[in-house]
């Protein structure tokens, strides 16, 4: 069944990820600072260069809140393979379909997810392994997910993961 809704293009997606971004921020702020604070208070403190690390109040919630930031927002994200709706496009009333505007299945909307965030995992890949390959992809990856994002302004409407996954985006019926 075609779906006679349009496509939702660049302005509500870019919303939508604004209203997603403050709210992943704002989790990762509280659980990254209590984290952060319990890994100073608790944490095991060496006698070394490790102990200057650990005893440093502001290096310790910023080290929290970076990692609640990717864990946080990787969960966070994962919400839109279960709805087919991040939080920000669900207060907006906008829900991810097959192009032809049916609930895609769960595979689907997996397969965006990766192709969507996958530039993620790579990035952090590079920040962890410290290997100068991954380091050098890494940007690589993220320019043509942030390129495909472009994709959007076209009159499809459908950014490099939605034509991937055969999806777009269109308000809830």
């Amino acid at each position: 069944m075609n779906d006679p809704r349009p496509r939702v293009g660049f302005p509500l997606r870019l919303a939508a990820a604004a209203i997603d971004y403050a709210l992943i921020g704002a989790a990762s702020a509280v659980v990254g600072l209590v984290a952060g604070g319990a890994w100073r208070a608790g944490g095991p403190v060496a006698a070394d260069e490790g102990e200057a690390l650990l005893g440093d109040p502001v290096l310790a919630a910023a080290v929290g809140v970076m990692a609640a930031f990717g864990i946080v927002g990787a969960l966070y994200m994962l919400l839109e393979v279960r709805f087919a709706a991040t939080p920000g496009k669900w207060l907006l009333g906008l829900v991810v379909g097959r192009e032809d505007g049916n609930p895609p299945p769960p595979g689907t909307r997996l397969a965006r997810y990766f192709v969507k965030n996958g530039h993620l995992v790579v990035a952090a890949l590079s920040a962890v392994s410290g290997m100068w390959v991954v380091g050098v992809v890494a940007p690589l990856v993220t320019l043509v997910v942030v390129a495909g994002s472009a994709l959007m302004l076209t009159e499809d409407r459908r950014a490099l993961h939605d034509i991937v996954a055969r999806t777009a985006v269109f308000r809830r019926r």
